[in-house]
């Protein structure tokens, strides 16, 4: 099959992360944004190369330290969540860089507050989690001049996969 999709260019990373929303974390108002999740989501999907649809459905307890090691569990054990396959389910070391950025601190002030999703103010669609993100995203990455069918949120995931590959990561 040919791969249509390719990773992001440094020259559309720093078009993207040079907004206001990641430079001064002026987020976005209301469900389809999710406010917080329009900041983090794609913070953590550059790091990760995760699937906007897993990062949408987040649970605070899918945020964890094991044996002194941040980690994002990615899983279907919670309420309305789901995987692609089975082989999605995976632990992730947080990346300093999100650390720094205060992902751990946001987590916890989260679930202080009762909330149990990690993005309470996403609207919550248990058929395609990432579905409001997604086309916020899209309509986002277009108004601030990306306006090429790709990069899309997806290309993060083949950033990550050629940078690994480059490093010999398995």
């Amino acid at each position: 099959r040919r791969q249509t999709r390719r990773p992001w260019a440094d020259v559309e990373l720093h078009t993207l992360f040079s907004q206001p929303l990641f430079t001064a974390y002026e987020t976005p108002v209301g469900q389809k944004t999710g406010s917080d999740a329009a900041y983090w989501i794609p913070l953590i999907g550059l790091y990760t190369g995760a699937r906007i649809g897993e990062l949408a459905q987040l649970r605070t307890e899918d945020i964890s330290i094991e044996d002194g090691i941040p980690l994002l569990h990615i899983t279907n054990t919670g309420e309305g969540q789901r995987l692609k396959t089975s082989a999605s389910k995976r632990s992730i070391p947080i990346h300093s860089e999100l650390i720094r950025l205060g992902l751990l601190d946001y987590a916890q002030a989260i679930k202080a507050e009762g909330y149990t999703r990690l993005w309470p103010m996403l609207k919550a669609d248990t058929e395609r989690p990432g579905l409001m993100i997604s086309n916020w995203f899209g309509e986002y990455r277009r108004a601030i001049g990306l306006t090429e069918k790709y990069p899309d949120f997806h290309c993060f995931r083949h950033l990550v996969r050629t940078k690994m590959s480059r490093a010999k990561i398995p």
